[in-house]
C-alpha cells in the first residue's frame, strides 16, 4: 500500500487492517479551568453538549481571558471518541484505519495530519468536503479531575455513507463505532451500513456507548445501531452509569446480564474498582491499581483501545483487561486524553 500526503492509493490492493474506526472528526482542545470559571460558562459540569457556531465562539473568547475566569491550555490534538480510540490501538500495534469527515480548512487538515503522523490510515479524498467548518471539542477539566465537554460537530456531523471506503472495510476485522453517532441520522445510517458491510464480509463489530448522555437521550439511536443487520455486536464499551441507564438494572451485575443478551464481550469499566466483563457467559474482575485522578477526559477511549488491542492479539480476557486499566490509569493522571506511543509500548513491555 501506497500513501501520499495521506491519500491512499491502490485501495483496490489486498490488505487487512486490524480496526476500522467510525465516528467523528474532533480536533480536543483541553483547557484547565476552576469551578467558578465553569459556572461563569454557564455549562453543566461534567456532561457532553452539543453547541453551535455563536457558542462556540462564546466560549472561546471567555477561556481566552486573562483573568480568573480565564482557562489554560494544556494540549490540542486530533480526537473524537472513537479516533482516540484507534490511535490507542495503532499506538500499540495494531493496524487501524479512520472513516470520518471533516472540513478544507486548518482544523481539518491538522486532523488529518495528526492522524497520519500516529500511523493511521485516512483516505482524505473520502473524508474531506470543502465546504463548511471542521468539528472542534472544548475539553474543559476542573480540580476535581472532572471533565466537560462542548462540542461543535461542524462537518463532523453531516458524516454519511460517502464516506466510507467500502473496500478496505470488507478487508478489515473489526468495525469499531462510537456511541456519539447515535445522536443524528445520518450517522446512525452510515453506522448500520457499515455494520452490515462488514458482517457481510465476516468481519466483527465493536461498539461503545461513549458517554452517559447516549444512554440516557440518544437509547433509540443506539439500540438502532445495535440491531441492525445481524443483530447485536461482538464486543461493547460501556461504563457503570452507561450500562445501568441503557439497561434500566438496578445494578451493574444485573446490567451485564442484560448487556451479554446484545453482545457475547461486555466489558465495564468501573473507575476505581478496575473493570468486569461478560465474555460468552463467563465473568471476570480484574481490579486496577489506586492512583491519583487528574483528568478523565480520554479515559474509556484508551481504555477501549488497549482492549481491542488485547484482542486482535489473541490474549485472553484477563490480559487484555489489565493492559486496558493500566492504560486508562495512566491517562487520567496526565492532562490530554491519550497516551503518546513510547509511553504505550512502555506500559505493554511492563504487563
Amino acid at each position: 500500500m501506497m500513501v501520499l500526503f495521506g491519500h491512499i492509493t491502490n485501495i483496490k490492493e489486498i490488505m487487512k487492517f486490524d480496526i476500522y474506526g467510525l465516528g467523528n472528526a474532533l480536533v480536543d482542545s483541553e483547557y484547565v479551568l476552576t469551578d467558578q470559571a465553569l459556572e461563569a460558562l454557564g455549562v453543566k459540569k461534567a456532561m457532553m453538549e452539543l453547541i453551535d457556531d455563536e457558542q462556540l465562539a462564546h466560549i472561546l473568547s471567555v477561556l481566552s481571558r486573562n483573568d480568573e475566569l480565564g482557562g489554560e491550555l494544556h494540549k490540542q490534538a486530533s480526537g473524537g471518541s472513537a479516533g482516540n480510540t484507534i490511535m490507542g490501538a495503532q499506538n500499540f500495534g495494531a493496524s487501524t484505519f479512520y472513516a470520518c469527515r471533516v472540513a478544507d480548512d486548518p482544523i481539518g487538515k491538522f486532523f488529518c495530519e495528526d492522524m497520519r503522523l500516529g500511523g493511521v490510515e485516512i483516505d482524505e479524498g473520502l473524508a474531506v468536503m470543502q465546504a463548511g467548518n471542521s468539528g472542534q471539542c472544548m475539553v474543559m477539566v476542573t480540580p476535581d479531575a472532572e471533565r466537560t465537554m462542548n462540542t461543535y460537530l461542524g462537518v463532523s456531523s453531516e458524516l454519511a455513507i460517502e464516506n466510507i471506503n467500502e473496500d478496505l472495510l470488507q478487508q478489515s476485522r473489526y468495525l469499531y463505532l462510537e456511541g456519539y453517532m447515535a445522536s443524528l441520522d445520518n450517522s446512525i445510517e452510515a453506522a448500520c451500513y457499515a455494520k452490515s458491510l462488514v458482517q457481510a464480509a465476516g468481519g466483527k463489530v465493536a461498539l461503545s456507548f461513549s458517554d452517559p448522555a447516549m444512554t440516557n437521550f440518544c437509547k433509540a439511536g443506539l439500540q438502532s445501531m445495535i440491531s441492525h443487520g445481524n443483530a447485536g455486536v461482538d464486543v461493547l464499551f460501556s461504563n457503570e452509569d452507561e450500562a445501568i441507564s441503557f439497561t434500566d438494572a438496578d445494578d451493574i451485575h444485573q446490567a451485564l446480564n442484560r448487556l451479554s443478551e446484545i453482545a457475547s464481550n461486555v466489558v465495564v469499566t468501573l473507575g476505581a474498582k478496575g473493570a468486569m466483563a461478560k465474555v460468552n457467559g463467563e465473568i471476570f474482575h480484574v481490579e486496577t491499581d489506586e492512583i491519583t485522578v487528574l483528568n478523565t477526559n480520554g479515559a474509556g477511549d484508551s481504555f477501549a483501545a488497549a482492549y481491542l488491542f488485547g484482542i486482535v492479539s489473541g490474549w485472553e480476557v484477563e490480559k487484555s483487561i489489565r493492559l486496558a486499566n493500566k492504560t486508562a490509569g495512566a491517562v487520567v493522571q496526565q492532562y490530554g486524553p491519550r497516551l503518546t506511543a513510547e509511553k504505550q509500548q512502555q506500559i505493554l513491555a511492563e504487563l
